[in-house]
């Protein structure tokens, strides 16, 4: 929620699609890297090569070492997965020390339908400095949940490499 909800949240998602994704991690969490997804790969800054990071949001929970071996209740985790610890397909993790996989996305929405239609953006600048978000979590919640309106979902809507999608 802590990318989601940042300044100008509806904007700079203008165009892109909301990826839901469920994946098998070790929890053995290693230090946050900070990774974005480009050309195809995720790439990531600092951290380590293969374990799996884990962060207070913006590194302000209350727990030691920015929330590495902390729940984070109190603001939320954050997650970063490097290239070089994802399992290949069908292996489990741990094997040949692999971290983390079988990802597998779930259901992805327009962000459009998401910061306009079920009013996030709105929501988010209502909770500013609350983390962890937990009125814009419930709404982002329901939105993956349904297609159904009246449930307060988002329709599905079609992926596509070239377009930016948000890991949650």
């Amino acid at each position: 929620m802590g990318f989601l909800c940042g300044e100008e949240a509806g904007k700079m998602f203008h165009g892109s699609v909301i990826t839901h994704w469920r994946l098998t991690a070790s929890t053995s969490w290693g230090q946050y890297a900070y990774c974005v997804y480009i050309g195809g790969q995720n790439v990531c800054a600092g951290g380590t090569d293969r374990l799996v990071g884990r962060d207070s949001s913006f590194g302000l929970g209350s727990g030691p070492l920015q929330g590495q071996c902390s729940e984070n209740a109190d603001c939320g985790s954050w997650f970063s997965l490097p290239a070089a610890g994802q399992c290949r397909p069908g292996e489990a993790v741990g094997s040949r020390g692999c971290t983390w996989g079988e990802a597998v996305a779930l259901r992805s929405v327009a962000a459009s339908c998401l910061f306009e239609e079920r009013l996030l953006a709105a929501s988010c600048k209502r909770e500013q400095g609350h983390a962890p978000f937990a009125k814009s979590a419930a709404i982002l919640a329901a939105a993956l949940a349904s297609s159904d309106p009246e449930k307060g979902g988002c329709p599905d809507a079609p992926t596509a490499l070239s377009r930016q999608s948000i890991m949650v």
